[in-house]
């Protein structure tokens, strides 16, 4: 009988764990970094295919070895070299090559399918001229309940902006946002009902303003406001403490430039870097290891915090 017993117990071990080897990819992957900080995290990064031989190549040299299986790539177009690169993360939509609204929104559904699929505590946007320091990102999130409704962003104007007579605080895109499982719960009948898609099409809006919409008027989510993230809409050559901050982006691309301005320091230059993700990947590496980097004063811009987490 004790014979029966374990025989039968070995059985379902290996029963069990042909099991979950079988369908583990249909559940949230937490790796290492997202296991010790006791979150699910789940990124993604809205791209198109001309840019896999620039940006993305940059950020899966950076950031993205940080949660590799947590980061997922929206783009247009398929690509071998960047599936393989990303551990077949990177997720086709036939939406269009373009930068017109209906292609915009078109991949905004299917990152929001994402989120929904993953289901993890939290599901955050970031574009892919974004720089994502990950730590913090997480600290951050580790501050909040994931069951209770939370919307990060940052606001790309100060002024009032109004849709349908309602008065839109939305987050921009370019400096990426996050939500909580809890809104992520409430809006999944929505999403998968396209609900998203016609407030885009019909009020003629891009996608992040749509989906500020969606959660703002539609479900009445507001927008907490969080200073650390930064998009292409400022000009910032440099920050005080770029290893405190969440996103990064390029200079004001108004002026033409498609690189991160920062004051890379010499120990961080690096050869065949032109957009200075490389170098700025070193230099808030070495930060965060507490070394100390000589930035020139006069490059120095102190950046003001409206919602201060990490003091």
């Amino acid at each position: 009988m004790k014979y029966y017993i374990k025989v039968r117990n070995i059985y379902f071990i290996i029963l069990f764990t042909i099991l979950l080897f079988k369908y583990s990819k249909s559940f949230p992957i937490i790796s290492k970094l997202d296991e010790k900080n006791n979150i699910s995290l789940t990124i993604t990064v809205k791209t198109t295919s001309k840019n896999y031989g620039t940006r993305i190549q940059d950020i899966l040299s950076t950031w993205y070895q940080k949660l590799p299986d947590n980061i997922w790539f929206i783009s247009d177009e398929d690509d071998e070299s960047i599936s393989t690169l990303s551990n077949k993360h990177l997720i086709p939509t036939n939406c269009g090559t373009t930068h017109t609204l209906s292609d915009l929104v078109c991949k905004m559904q299917k990152e929001l399918e994402v989120f929904v699929n993953q289901d993890s505590d939290w599901s955050c946007h970031f574009d892919d001229d974004n720089y994502v320091n990950v730590e913090k990102l997480i600290q951050m999130l580790k501050l909040f309940n994931p069951h209770q409704p939370y919307f990060f962003g940052k606001r790309s104007i100060k002024e009032p902006f109004y849709v349908n007579n309602f008065n839109l605080q939305f987050a921009t895109g370019g400096a990426g946002f996050c939500i909580s499982n809890w809104i992520l719960k409430t809006i999944e009948e929505d999403v998968r009902n396209g609900v998203f898609l016609d407030i885009a099409l019909n009020y003629r809006l891009p996608d992040d303003m749509a989906f500020s919409y969606f959660l703002e008027h539609n479900h009445n989510f507001p927008l907490i406001i969080v200073s650390r993230f930064h998009s292409h809409l400022e000009a910032l050559p440099v920050i005080s403490h770029p290893e405190d901050e969440i996103s990064l982006s390029y200079d004001n691309v108004d002026n033409g430039s498609f690189k991160f301005g920062m004051k890379i320091p010499q120990i961080c230059l690096i050869k065949n870097d032109p957009r200075h993700m490389k170098g700025l990947h070193c230099m808030i590496e070495l930060l965060l290891k507490g070394e100390k980097i000589v930035i020139p004063d006069d490059y120095i811009i102190k950046i003001e915090d409206d919602i201060n987490f990490f003091k």
